[in-house]
């Protein structure tokens, strides 16, 4: 076989600094085409975006040369920035760390409905409910020295 494919979409977490809602909406009308030029310039795709004041969701169609890592400090470090030049006057940052969770492609739409429910979704449901959830979901112990049947949680939060 001489050609490479590949099929990596990834469900994506991140919150706001000390997790206060700082995602305005005249912020958020702009921050998800914003992210999607950067996974772009990434050779990925931001398939849907969306969130709360307090945290974001992003679903990503990846590409296997660059690093998620990589991809994901472009994203934190280019949005704040762009939030910092564009409303000078609001004082923005992400939490250090996130989430990243596999998604199978017979998911994806499942995904990206409820990556469009997220006002929705927390009326009803905390972010630290909805993370435990996922965590819980993909086999993720919170618990130290306890194997999960996810990879793990980055302990310095990259």
């Amino acid at each position: 076989m001489g050609s490479t494919f590949h099929s990596v979409t990834l469900h994506v977490i991140f919150a706001c600094k000390d997790r206060r809602p700082l995602i305005t909406p005249d912020i958020a009308a702009r921050l998800y085409p914003y992210i999607g030029g950067i996974v772009r310039k990434r050779d990925c795709v931001l398939l849907e975006g969306g969130g709360a004041e307090d945290h974001c969701h992003l679903l990503i169609g990846f590409a296997p040369r660059h690093a998620i890592s990589d991809v994901l400090r472009d994203i934190k470090a280019n949005t704040s920035k762009w939030i910092h030049e564009t409303w000078p006057r609001h004082d923005f940052g992400w939490q250090e760390g996130y989430g990243i969770f596999s998604v199978s492609i017979s998911h994806v739409e499942n995904a990206r409905a409820y990556i469009r429910n997220q006002a929705e979704h927390h009326k009803q449901h905390s972010f630290h409910d909805e993370l435990k959830r996922f965590k819980e979901v993909h086999g993720i112990s919170d618990e130290p020295n306890t194997p999960s049947l996810g990879i793990s949680v980055a302990p310095d939060g990259a």
